[in-house]
């Protein structure tokens, strides 16, 4: 309770650390890399002068490491590891182990097994496996020992503080 001549100011930081917790266990990045790799594309931001507006638009690089269906397949497969919910797991190290292990394992029978459907050369099987299980492995290592639950604990703690000061009486130096 206060009286008109008391200021009062209250402070609490929380809401800009929202943002930055979404960002970090948001992969959309590294999967957009990805698929940017399997397709041999970027994405470039084009003006359109007649309309007004910016869009997006696949621009190719060279030929695809896999056709479409090979390329959302994959992605598919990698979303189902590389996602929001699994980064705030919790594995000790020999679970993360035996999971890189058995995610290299069925990745690389889905793509020995389907790569003349998906039209991936046979000179590409192994790097196809390599490169996407470079972002895997880094990205689920968050959870060895809760580390991504216990990076993001500071995050989650709030300072407030609330100030209560006299305003300076007229004629006071």
């Amino acid at each position: 309770m206060t009286d008109n001549n008391t200021v009062q100011a209250y402070m609490n930081n929380q809401g800009a650390h929202a943002s930055l917790i979404a960002t970090r266990i948001n992969p959309t990045e590294e999967l957009k890399e990805i698929e940017e790799f399997l397709s041999a594309s970027k994405i470039s931001l084009k003006f359109n002068q007649e309309t007004g507006t910016y869009y997006q638009e696949k621009v190719p690089y060279g030929p695809p490491i896999a056709n479409e269906l090979g390329v959302a397949t994959l992605m598919s497969m990698i979303k189902s590891v590389i996602n929001p919910m699994n980064v705030q797991g919790n594995f000790d190290a020999d679970r993360y182990d035996d999971y890189v292990y058995h995610t290299r394992v069925d990745l690389t029978f889905s793509v020995l097994d389907n790569c003349y459907l998906w039209e991936i050369k046979d000179e590409h099987l192994e790097m196809v496996v390599d490169n996407i299980m470079r972002f895997v492995e880094p990205f689920m290592s968050r959870l060895v020992n809760d580390g991504e639950r216990k990076s993001l604990i500071p995050q989650f703690k709030s300072e407030e503080k609330h100030v209560v000061q006299q305003p300076k009486e007229e004629g006071a130096n």
